[in-house]
């Protein structure tokens, strides 16, 4: 079965062919396979093959033709039959063909090859142990000789109807009219010149250079023609590709990109093979004649032939190739000894250490602190560095120097340029074994995926290779842990020890450079630079192995979680709490048991150093930390018992001390004995109490024994004295219950006496001094009357208060009070004694200070307010002495009240000269008056401090009283509007400005308080003024009152423009602090800036003088603050003018306040901070969720039901925050037709009540009344009224499902949907029901049409009543409740539709209360 090859394989196997061989044309039959027919020439041994050959060229039966002379189909397939037969009908068939086919015979032709046998496919490569090794010259024709079997023929399905044969048929070829002037066919042979051609020759040419291409692509089968390719070239090649995708190619992206070169090296491998199969099968020329290639032959390599150098090169790469010859013939530095032993130099430092992480050193010292670590490394580096620069430098240039080099044309430069390469290559040697190494070191520490995750009680834990870092688990901030350092901060280490060493041997000086050219010394050897692959890759690589090894540390950390509640815990505040409430020892012992046992898991959850792979996790100190917690709480419950006893203890020791200390006390009254057996008595309760409390405390003593706590041994005897106690006070019960008794009945005794005593003494004795009074008449004893009288008044009221604490001594002994009414008598009695000689005694001693002493010094209002009261009393006792008021007559006091009556009557005769002289506000204008009005000649009237009043009685001044009078009012008017305004001068003084910082602006507000105070204050004062300018009697003070009104006049008018200023400054600084505002309207900001600066320069002046009455002085105060005003009324103009622009572009903005307005645009940028407007504007949306990259993803309800917009919107895109708006609003009506559209489709797919649940609350009333119209209008159309009838028990039974589902487990929106949805479904229910009754049975009854029924028409919901129509408007409304629905309902709704469908607007009119608005509001929705 095996042919011969072109050369090699099939020679050796000791097969040889004559070469003879040519096939003949054939054409295909339909459904049938190539058939192939070959003539020999000579060869025995082809002869003697010819059965392997039939074998092989057969397939099936065929038709043969050549120059038109067809052979006869064979009436069999030739494989069927034996071996002799199918031999002698393929004699027979070429016996009439072959002595013409031998003729024709030009040339010798290779012999064929057995297509089929594995020795022949066509391979690339062999290898002499491979089974299937061919020589090189084999590999390619071993498959395809230069009379390859017509596998390389384009073939067409024969035509039956034809009757006959189907001639070959070629491919339509692009036009080759345009003009060509070379014609390559891509084998690198030849280059057809085209010029030359005609245009019939360059289509013929075009035609075969296609048909070339296609035998290429179609012509060879790779399945079993073509070796595949090996599996290791693949290796090899993935071996060159770094791990881990480079910068920003994502990982998918990468692998795709591998797997697409793959297959391109798969098909640019098979590619070749099959041209170079096409290559050699054109080599024959039969076969180019055959397959009408001929125009081809100048352009196929020529077999044996030999390539001139530059013959084959294009005239154009002439010139060029031998320049780049002689420019490195010229250039090339070689055969240098100077370089051999700078090779030999650097034997002694190739791998060296830059990264010392095999060394015995450093594994001993493994795991290493982090900066350990980086001191380690950068020990070893510096070592080596420093080797480099001390040795290996110096040695360098010492061979230069020691042999001076011999440069090719001399070129000094280009020589050491190829000597810093070397050496350049040497240090990138270097550095590229120390990241192997690197890179090799953190390999071993790369965790398998089934120790990613840490678990020290498990029986299988980490690999045996040695940590390399220890990093401590320990507490971090907020109640977490935390690791020390952290694995950033490690990573950081390693990340810098590699960077450390690949820098490590940069720098270093080219040998040669100052010696070649002065200018360029201190150039260096190039090196590794940090951003190459190689780098890249190494940090890339050990970056992730550490990242994967914090897998192992996290996972252990994580089992202290559940522990990290005690981090955070408040020991303190734990314990005051646990101490507030009351709780049995059996809690406390519950309570401390869990602490303990959290103790002891701590404990056990892991050792205090474990390996998680690359890490040593130290645990000791968390551990600690959280043990040291739970072991301090239980602690502390343990000592909080403690001190309960202890406390407990110490209150029973000084309860029953006090006890003791009250029940022996001697009582010294009788109010104290009673409370002595009192308290005797309670204190037996009391001891009860105490005696359960020492019980509690032997019982809190146990359970601490049962914890081994240790008790001091002040605890020890303070408990036993407590314990010792209810004993010794049986003894001291008695011994006090006795004395007390003892006690009372002495004091029972005491009272008693003292009672007599007090009756039949003190109170008599009293009475008849009283009954002395009545005989004394003589108006001069009136000093020692008047002391005796308020002596004996003082007496009467403390026997009032020793009656009183006999009545207390009586009732606490349980004895009736005594009544002592005399005390009462004798005290009326006294009383009109008391008053006659007080009176008489305090006038008659006034009246001599008033008449002698100064006038000036005397009080008018005091003197006639005593006198006046002296007059009124002294009259009263007159009549009471004389018997007029039903009483005796009494002459001794009676002569004494008319002594004194008429005394008082002569001095009131001058009370109005004393009120005329007296008045403080007399003026030397008043005293020069009053004196002319005396006329008295060298005597004038005036204030001083030794004019008596009785020396003006004696000049007879009282005689001009009337007309002083008059004078003295005029000075009391005047005086009167002195004291006013100086009082109101007074009254601004401390009243000053406060003023307080605003925000963050860096200047000052007023104060509201002092503001307020200040204007009531300035009200008060101009009324006052302008009164006072006003009167007659404020001519004196003119010059003082016009300025002062004009200045509280300004005042006022500053302080009205300043608060209008400071409310409209506070309102538009936030305004125009924001950017975004001053870029839209930059004129109005402009102006706002200007006025700003003034409202500063004012605060800053204010600052320095805060008087508030000052503020009137202020240069130019008022005119720049109404000037401030000014400019501010233009700016709220425009700002104004800018919001309704606003408003108009998004109308919703109409519902927000101009405040709010303004914040959403202050903050346009930032959309999570318009969230809290959006309810505003949008009434059922309470929020929008976000994306992490602030897209608009979702709408929230007030209920909290979510809602997926139907694409996100990115208000970066829009930016103006009006133009978003309004994004959201067509997106949100989008969204919810979207989701009403898949509601509605999927109703009729599942169930009505799993659908419910499916869709939010407003789609599911919408898609159900989409579906109650259209199942209620097939009813009247199919069944009439009956139909109705059988509709209604249908509805019937969904409200029965819906109750069952009310009843089960539902969510609250859930539970909201059907709430709204039964008042929707009753009232269809009603509806059906009712025109059911009435007969409905036409679809176009009115009963029916009058009813609101939804459509789902044009992708989309329509709802009509009567001939009115509305398009549903799609707005998100919530998952809101619907109200009943009512026979005025339906009336207002049929009014209200027909509005709408007019374009009008509809008001439902009526009483209050009736529900118009809500009915309205319900049929929005």
């Amino acid at each position: 079965y095996t042919r011969a090859a072109v050369s090699g394989g099939a020679e050796r196997r000791g097969v040889t062919g004559c070469g003879g061989c040519r096939p003949l044309k054939r054409t295909p039959t339909s459904g049938r396979s190539s058939l192939e027919v070959h003539s020999w020439q000579g060869c025995v041994g082809c002869r003697r093959r010819r059965r392997a050959m039939e074998q092989y060229d057969y397939d099936m039966a065929g038709e043969y033709y050549e120059d038109g002379m067809e052979i006869e189909n064979f009436d069999s397939d030739p494989f069927e039959k034996p071996l002799p037969a199918a031999e002698q009908q393929l004699y027979c068939a070429m016996k009439s063909v072959m002595p013409d086919l031998l003729k024709r015979t030009k040339r010798e032709l290779a012999p064929m090859l057995n297509e089929l046998s594995l020795f022949t496919r066509a391979a690339t490569f062999g290898d002499t142990n491979d089974l299937y090794y061919h020589a090189p010259s084999s590999r390619i024709g071993a498959n395809y000789s230069p009379g390859a079997n017509g596998v390389l023929e384009v073939k067409a399905a024969g035509d039956k109807r034809s009757g006959g044969r189907a001639a070959p048929q070629l491919l339509q070829y692009p036009d080759a009219s345009a003009p060509r002037t070379m014609i390559d066919v891509g084998n690198g042979a030849a280059v057809l010149d085209a010029t030359h051609l005609t245009e019939s020759q360059r289509r013929h040419v075009a035609d075969a250079i296609v048909r070339y291409y296609y035998y290429i692509e179609h012509g060879i089968r790779e399945d079993d023609t073509i070796a595949p390719p090996k599996e290791e070239w693949f290796e090899r090649v993935l071996a060159l590709v770094p791990p881990d995708p480079p910068g920003r190619v994502t990982r998918e992206y990468f692998d795709e990109l591998i797997l697409s070169s793959l297959e391109e090296m798969r098909t640019d491998y098979f590619y070749s093979v099959k041209k170079s199969i096409v290559d050699y099968t054109l080599a024959n020329p039969t076969e180019r004649e055959r397959l009408g290639l001929e125009a081809l032959e100048e352009m196929l390599p020529v077999a044996g032939a030999v390539r001139q150098s530059h013959g084959e090169l294009p005239l154009v790469w002439r010139a060029n190739v031998e320049a780049a010859r002689e420019d490195i013939a010229w250039t090339l530095q070689t055969l240098s000894p100077n370089v051999l032993e700078l090779s030999a130099l650097w034997d002694a430092y190739e791998g060296k250490p830059l990264a010392d992480v095999d060394s015995s050193a450093f594994v001993s010292r493994l795991p290493f602190e982090a900066e350990k670590f980086r001191t380690f490394q950068t020990e070893a580096c510096e070592r080596v560095k420093g080797s480099l620069w001390t040795t290996w430098v110096p040695k360098s240039a010492e061979v230069f120097r020691r042999q001076p080099p011999v440069c090719i044309n001399g070129d000094t430069e280009a020589y050491y340029r190829s000597v810093a390469s070397l050496q350049s290559i040497q240090l990138r040697g270097l550095v590229e074994h120390n990241l192997a190494a690197y890179v090799a070191f953190f390999d071993s520490h790369d965790p398998p995926d089934t120790h990613l995750v840490c678990d020290p009680q498990a029986e299988r834990l980490n690999w045996s290779v040695p940590p390399a870092f220890i990093i401590r688990l320990r507490e971090g901030p907020n109640g977490t842990y935390a690791f020390s350092p952290s694995f950033r901060e490690v990573e950081d280490v390693v990340r810098g020890c590699l960077d450390q060493f690949v820098l490590a041997v940069n720098g270093i000086p080219r040998v040669g450079a100052a010696a070649s050219n002065p200018s360029r010394r201190g150039q260096h050897i190039p090196g590794v630079q940090l951003d190459e692959d190689s780098v890249a890759a190494a940090r890339t690589r050990v970056l992730s192995i550490m990242e994967r090894n914090t897998a192992g540390p996290k996972s252990l950390a994580a089992l202290f979680e559940p522990f990290l509640d005690l981090l955070v815990m408040d020991i303190p505040a734990y314990l005051r709490k646990f101490l507030q409430q009351t709780h049995a020892l059996e809690y406390y012992a519950a309570v401390i048991e869990e602490f303990k046992d959290k103790a002891a898991a701590i404990k056990a959850t892991a050792l205090d150093e474990v390996r998680t792979g690359a890490y040593t996790v130290d645990c000791t100190e968390l551990k600690q930390v959280l043990v040291h917690t739970a072991m301090e709480v239980a602690e502390q419950l343990l000592n909080q018992v403690r001190n309960t006893a202890q406390e407990s203890n110490t209150r029973v020791c000084e309860a029953y001390t006090y006890m003791n200390t009250e029940i022996i006390k001697q009582p010294d009254t009788g109010d104290a004995v009673l409370q002595l057996k009192k308290y005797i008595a309670k204190s037996a309760a009391e001891q009860e109490t105490l005696s359960s409390e020492i019980n509690a405390n032997k019982a809190r003593e146990e359970f601490l024994e049962c914890y081994y706590f240790d008790l001091p041994d002040g605890d020890f005897s303070l408990a036993m004295r407590a314990y010792e106690w209810p004993k010794k006070m049986i003894n001291s019960m008695k011994e006090a219950t006795a004395a007390a008794n003892a006690e009372h009945r002495a004091f029972e005794d005491a009272l008693k006496k003292r009672r007599t005593t007090f009756q039949e003494k003190t109170l008599v004795g009293y009475s008849k001094e009283i009954d002395g009074f009545d005989e004394i008449g003589d108006v001069d004893e009136r000093e020692s009357m008047a002391t005796k009288v308020t002596d004996l008044s003082d007496n009467l009221t403390a026997a009032l208060t020793e009656s009183e604490d006999i009545n207390v001594q009586e009732r606490l002994f349980g004895w009736p009070p005594t009544k002592f009414a005399q005390i009462a008598t004798y005290t009326n009695q006294l009383e009109v004694y008391r008053k006659l000689w007080t009176i008489t005694q305090s006038f008659f001693k006034n009246i001599h200070a008033w008449l002698n002493g100064p006038f000036s010094h005397l009080d008018p209002d005091e003197i006639e307010e005593s006198v006046t009261d002296s007059f009124r009393n002294v009259y009263k006792l007159t009549k009471t002495f004389s018997g007029a008021a039903g009483g005796p007559e009494l002459p001794g006091p009676l002569a004494v009240a008319k002594a004194t009556l008429e005394k008082l009557e002569s001095f009131k005769e001058y009370l109005p000269l004393i009120i005329a002289v007296c008045n403080p506000g007399l003026r030397d204008r008043h005293w020069a008056a009053m004196s002319d009005v005396i006329g008295i000649m060298g005597w004038e009237l005036k204030k001083d401090d030794h004019t008596s009043l009785q020396r003006l009685i004696e000049k007879g001044v009282h005689e001009h009283t009337p007309m002083l009078a008059e004078t003295s009012d005029f000075a009391s008017r005047e005086w009167s509007f002195e004291k006013t305004l100086d009082k109101m001068i007074v009254d601004w003084e401390g009243v000053d400005f406060k003023l307080k910082p605003w925000k963050e602006t860096g200047t000052f507000i007023l104060d509201g308080g002092p503001v307020d105070d200040a204007q009531a204050l300035l009200d008060d004062h101009i009324v006052k003024t302008q009164a006072m300018r006003a009167s007659p009697f404020a001519k004196p003070f003119a010059e003082r009152i016009t300025p002062w009104e004009s200045k509280l006049v300004r005042l006022q008018d500053i302080m009205d423009q300043w608060l209008k200023c400071q409310s409209k400054w506070l309102y538009l600084e936030p305004i125009f602090g924001s950017d975004e505002i001053m870029k839209q309207i930059p004129v109005e900001g402009a102006a706002f800036k200007s006025m700003d600066a003034t409202w500063r320069r004012i605060m800053n002046e204010v600052k320095l003088q805060p008087e508030i009455i000052g503020a009137a002085d202020l240069h130019n105060l008022l005119e720049d603050l109404t000037a401030s005003n000014q400019e501010l009324d233009v700016v709220e103009k425009g700002l104004n003018d800018f919001l309704d622009t606003k408003k108009l572009a998004f109308p919703r903005f109409f519902f927000l306040s101009n405040d709010e307005l303004l914040e959403i645009l202050s903050e346009a940028k930032d959309p999570l901070k318009v969230q809290p407007f959006m309810k505003k504007c949008f009434e059922a949306v309470r929020e929008v969720e976000f994306t992490d990259r602030v897209t608009m993803k979702s709408i929230v309800s007030v209920e909290g039901e979510i809602i997926p917009l139907c694409k996100e919107i990115d208000p970066a895109e829009t930016g103006a925050v009006e133009k978003w708006m309004l994004e959201f609003e067509d997106v949100m009506k989008e969204s919810m037709l979207k989701v009403t559209g898949d509601s509605i489709t999927q109703y009729a797919q599942i169930s009505r009540e799993q659908w419910i649940l499916n869709w939010p609350g407003q789609v599911v009333i919408a898609g159900s009344q989409v579906y109650w119209t259209r199942e209620v209008t097939e009813c009247i159309v199919t069944g009439g009224a009956k139909g109705l009838a059988e509709y209604g028990k249908k509805s019937n039974m969904q409200l029965t499902n819906i109750v069952n589902m009310v009843r089960g487990e539902l969510s609250k929106l859930e539970r909201a949907t059907m709430s709204a949805l039964v008042t929707i479904d009753v009232h269809a229910r009603d509806v059906v029901l009712q025109m059911s009754t009435d007969g409905v049975s036409d679809p176009r009854d009115f009963k029916w049409l009058s009813q609101l029924r939804y459509f789902w028409e044009d992708d989309t919901v329509r709802v009509r009543m009567i001939n009115a129509e509305a398009q549903y408007g799609f707005e998100y409304l919530g998952n809101s409740s619907r109200l009943v629905i009512t026979p005025l309902t339906d009336r207002c709704y049929r009014t209200l539709m027909g509005a709408i469908h007019l374009n009008l607007g509809g008001a439902p009119a009526g009483p209050a209360g009736t529900g118009k608005t809500e009915t309205t509001k319900d049929l929005s929705k």
